[in-house]
């Protein structure tokens, strides 16, 4: 604990540095371990190919920031990233890691959870661990505890902008069928990528048959980024395209 708080106070202001899919950045000490060398390198990759200088992205699940930092150096500072963060402990570091980037001002951070509703509801957390989840804990978090956040349809979000995401980067620990069906304005005309965690939907009252029934209603179809062999029934990145369009994950 010593050790970690002096090497807090010592790079405060600075950050340490990363280098994450090949971007170099500086952390706050307390999330230097998350920004691996290779963080979901297959979706990274697709992302950067695809992500232009000026586009609006959202990130649904930001926690300290991996994808976010990634998204804001993409669009440029002609872009805007809309990043979700409902864990306040999350959200802190969060804020901590774009201002060592120099990207706060190309980053609107919103305190709020993604669902299927507009309401309250409870996040079990474990400090800034990633792996919080809505509605009920994740049996991989150590010692959870429930902080009531608000709830928002991307829907109710959209109808109150003047612009239109071209993508929505989502990874919120199995509740990635909700965030998806409040988001029906946007099924045709914004650009989806997710984690899938198949294992955790039925802690949301979900299923395999439920998601490819809402796939279907969306036209909607998953394309496997981390090299699974099924997307519905295996953990790991994807990216949804237009059922009628044909993709592999080096286009």
């Amino acid at each position: 604990m010593l050790k970690e708080y002096l090497l807090r106070m010592a790079t405060y202001h600075i950050g340490m540095p990363r280098v994450v899919n090949g971007l170099p950045l500086r952390v706050a000490s307390p999330t230097r371990a998350r920004f691996t060398p290779e963080y979901d390198a297959g979706l990274s990759a697709f992302l950067r190919r695809h992500v232009a200088a000026g586009m609006e992205v959202w990130n649904v699940g930001a926690n300290v920031g991996i994808h976010t930092l990634q998204l804001a150096s993409w669009v440029g500072p002609a872009g805007r990233v809309v990043a979700f963060e409902p864990n306040p402990a999350a959200a802190r570091l969060l804020g901590e890691n774009l201002t060592l980037n120099g990207l706060r001002n190309r980053v609107e951070v919103i305190p709020a959870a993604v669902g299927a509703r507009d309401g309250r509801i409870d996040l079990y957390v474990s400090g800034a661990d990633g792996m919080a989840r809505v509605d009920r804990p994740n049996p991989l978090l150590a010692r959870p505890s429930a902080v009531t956040v608000d709830v928002m349809t991307l829907d109710s979000f959209v109808a109150g902008r003047d612009r239109v995401p071209e993508w929505i980067v989502m990874d919120i620990e199995g509740w990635e069928i909700p965030a998806l069906r409040g988001a029906r304005t946007l099924w045709n005309r914004t650009r989806f990528a997710a984690e899938l965690h198949p294992w955790a939907w039925p802690w949301s009252g979900e299923s395999r048959e439920a998601f490819e029934a809402l796939l279907a209603e969306a036209g909607l179809t998953p394309i496997p980024m981390a090299g699974q062999t099924d997307a519905l029934s295996e953990h790991g990145q994807v990216v949804f395209e237009r059922a009628a369009r044909s993709l592999t994950p080096e286009q």
